[in-house]
């Protein structure tokens, strides 16, 4: 089947969304009251389910409901027991769905019963593959995951070949066990990054874990006035970003508008764009900085004409973070984009809405991670 006429990330959620369909097997409906949300479901939120439930009532629900049989969830889980002994099915994948579907009124939805996870350990792996490797878990939620695996599978190696992962991956999920009651509250509240938190997860020694934390942070406001002063020079040197003319064309004008769409809503998942930019960064002579305080200014509903970056990445650093990155990756573009700018592009098409122009499509559509 030709997708020509679908944009690209129309085209790689296809991809996606084909990927993530169950194995043949059975395939019928069942209707809500037959069903029965997973009791020991490991995601402890479902996120945007009005968002979701809208998406239904316009065009259903695409993917099938993953679902076991209730006496052999019972049988696995004799502690849940009572709670799905009512209904003939438990919903293992899909629980997120079968919540926006009764938001949305519907009375039946597609199911896929699986006949082959019959112990403890396999409805576990199934009821967790999907999300994790859909990146539906938060870190904690997925260390979770881990420790509960590890009580079935008794090995960290069994648990990530259980998970389709590397053990580098569970490691450094493990790392976040390791964080002292009070810098894992920061975390939590997204006081610190991801890879902060890894990091302060080496540390074994609690105080010495604090101390650390607390260089991190006084490295962030250290010399304040030394960098004003920095970034007033700089000013003087970096055309104004945010209006049009000869230094701006308008495909740059368009991904400026997509950088500073991003940022309103601070998307999950940066990873891509930020590693791009850390390993070709644009240069360190301020730049990226006074372009990224530009669009911070912007989103925040500031007034400053000449924004401190420090100041606002104080305020809210994972939103500076991404900021920075972006800023410094469309810093680097200059004519016909290459091969190193393929992250940047393809995060701003995924994230960002961002309509590609003809070049820049072509370079994507090279790439496998973008196509379908």
């Amino acid at each position: 089947m030709q997708n020509n006429n679908l944009t690209l990330a129309e085209r790689r959620r296809l991809r996606l969304q084909q990927q993530e369909q169950p194995a043949a097997g059975p395939k019928v409906t069942a209707s809500l009251d037959e069903l029965v949300s997973n009791p020991a479901n490991p995601r402890a939120a479902l996120p945007r389910l009005e968002e979701l439930a809208d998406s239904i009532r316009r065009s259903g629900i695409a993917q099938s409901l993953t679902v076991v049989p209730s006496p052999v969830f019972a049988a696995a889980y004799p502690e849940h027991a009572g709670a799905v002994a009512a209904v003939p099915f438990v919903v293992v994948n899909g629980n997120r769905r079968l919540a926006a579907a009764g938001m949305a009124a519907l009375t039946e939805v597609p199911i896929h019963l699986n006949t082959t996870a019959t112990t403890r350990t396999e409805i576990l792996v199934l009821a967790l593959t999907e999300n994790i490797q859909r990146e539906d878990l938060s870190p904690l939620e997925e260390l979770e995951t881990i420790e509960e695996l590890k009580g079935l599978l008794e090995t960290y190696s069994a648990v990530a070949a259980a998970l389709g992962k590397s053990e580098g991956w569970v490691s450094q999920r493990r790392r976040l066990a390791s964080l002292a009651p009070d810098v894992l509250d920061v975390f939590k509240a997204g006081g610190m990054t991801i890879e902060q938190a890894r990091e302060l997860g080496k540390i074994k020694d609690h105080a010495a874990q604090r101390e650390a934390w607390t260089d991190l942070q006084e490295k962030a406001t250290e010399k304040p006035a030394k960098k004003a002063a920095a970034d007033k020079a700089t000013k003087a040197q970096v055309p104004r970003q945010d209006a049009a003319g000869p230094d701006k064309d308008p495909a740059s004008a368009a991904r400026h508008a997509a950088c500073q769409a991003a940022l309103t809503g601070t998307p999950a998942d940066d990873t891509a764009v930020v590693l791009s930019a850390l390993k070709n960064p644009a240069g360190n002579d301020g730049k990226a900085e006074w372009l990224a305080g530009q669009w911070l200014v912007a989103v925040n509903g500031g007034t400053e004409t000449e924004p401190s970056f420090t100041s606002m990445a104080l305020a809210n650093p994972r939103q500076a973070v991404l900021a920075l990155a972006l800023a410094q990756c469309e810093l680097r573009m200059s004519g016909t984009p290459t091969r190193v700018d393929r992250p940047y592009l393809g995060w701003l098409v995924e994230h960002a809405a961002y309509e590609a122009t003809a070049a820049e499509l072509r370079l994507l559509e090279d790439d496998p991670a973008f196509t379908a």
